[in-house]
């Protein structure tokens, strides 16, 4: 697990590197939120982060398949709010 968050830094960090001139003037931050059997706690994760008085986020929920209903609960947010993308855990 703590391989993958270090590549995940590591990618986030080379991207924004990249980025053109006109979004360093307006940064993007990048939130990353491993979703595990979280369900109790899900919403109110989600909720917080949406909710933040910065807008300019990219909110990314790993899917580390537990077997309760968070990723649903996290797929329906998605649906309401385009900054949250769902990507599946990595196979390292």
């Amino acid at each position: 697990m703590l391989k993958k968050c270090y590549l995940l830094i590591f990618l986030i960090i080379f991207f924004n590197s990249h980025a053109n001139k006109q979004q360093i003037s307006n940064p993007k931050i990048s939130v990353i939120i491993p979703i595990y059997n979280v369900e109790k706690y899900i919403s109110k994760c989600l909720d917080s982060v949406v909710n933040q008085t910065f807008k300019n986020l990219e909110i990314i929920c790993i899917d580390d398949y537990g077997n309760d209903n968070s990723i649903k609960i996290a797929e329906n947010y998605a649906k309401r709010d385009k900054r949250i993308k769902i990507i599946p855990e990595f196979c390292c």
